[in-house]
């Protein structure tokens, strides 16, 4: 099934997001993503802002499992070790492209998915009160905010990237599965 035809495209009133610095997003950040746990998605230059046991590869590829270059990283463990008491970011002004255009999810398409509830209070707020729900998606002009557009763009435009490089070069796509610790084949 299709993005588009599994959700509903949100059609009410621009919702202009507002951090309410609750923090949930920093203290969630490893998900379940078909079967496989995944972190926080990282380049190689953010990776280096965190200390090395807490990074982990998240996508690569090559001919074998054993000729894997990796293309992107992720953070191996639930919260952030840059976020602070008063759930404010250590490295904000430097924090990776994945915390600048949260709530923003990957898109498929068009249109674009936010974060669940449960990893945004503004999102689960705002749902709640206009009777939708995290799985609806949103176009740039339903859901204001100029940060995470940019930051959404760029991150899109780089996994395009990584991906058009390695179709029809022989090499496969690889994802990382922080459970498993392992390399898995992408389909």
């Amino acid at each position: 099934m299709r993005l588009y035809e599994s959700v509903r495209l949100y059609s009410g009133s621009p919702i202009k997001f507002e951090c309410l610095l609750c923090g949930d997003c920093c203290k969630n950040l490893l998900k379940y993503d078909d079967g496989l746990l995944k972190g926080l998605r990282l380049t190689k230059d953010e990776a280096s802002l965190f200390p090395s046991e807490k990074i982990s590869p998240s996508l690569g590829r090559g001919f074998t499992v054993d000729s894997i270059i990796v293309n992107l990283y992720q953070v191996n463990q639930n919260k952030c070790p840059f976020l602070l008491a008063d759930n404010t970011c250590k490295i904000y002004e430097k924090r990776p492209t994945a915390c600048r255009m949260f709530p923003l999810m990957w898109s498929t398409g068009p249109i674009t998915r936010t974060a669940r509830g449960e990893d945004c209070r503004f999102i689960s707020k705002t749902m709640s009160e206009l009777g939708y729900e995290a799985t609806d998606v949103f176009t740039r002009s339903s859901f204001i905010c100029k940060i995470c557009w940019d930051a959404h763009d760029k991150q899109m435009a780089l996994t395009k990237l990584r991906v058009f490089d390695t179709l029809g070069s022989g090499m496969n796509m690889y994802t990382f599965d922080l459970n498993k610790n392992e390399w898995e084949t992408v389909a």
